[in-house]
């Protein structure tokens, strides 16, 4: 069996046969978001040929992937940096110091030993 026919029943496989929906209305972050992953899916096809796969057509996928991503990282995920200034400082979130501890653990007891 020829490689591209191989190629083509792994896509195939992958991504069916079906044709998109084309009344739907466009998101540019999801257009982007599927060219990235058509481009990352075209690099893991043509990786899972091994031997028989061309490696520079899975370079070039792979960096058109990575770049996109980069364009879409910033909408998607919030940066390290800006994440650290929002919660530094709150104590809400914190176990309940050994003082309220005791206070509520002595407070339970006298309740008991009362009745």
């Amino acid at each position: 069996m020829p490689a591209t026919a191989i190629v083509a029943a792994k896509r195939a496989a992958i991504l069916g046969t079906d044709l998109p929906d084309l009344k739907v209305s466009l998101d540019s972050l999801a257009v982007l978001e599927q060219a990235m992953r058509h481009f990352y899916i075209k690099a893991m096809v043509e990786q899972s040929l091994g031997p028989n796969a061309d490696w520079k057509a899975v370079d070039a996928a792979m960096l058109q992937a990575a770049a996109l991503a980069k364009e879409i990282a910033p909408y998607k995920h919030q940066r390290l940096g800006n994440g650290r200034a929002s919660w530094q400082g709150h104590r809400g979130f914190a176990s309940p110091t050994k003082s309220r501890t005791r206070s509520i653990s002595s407070t339970t007891s006298r309740q008991f030993l009362s009745n």
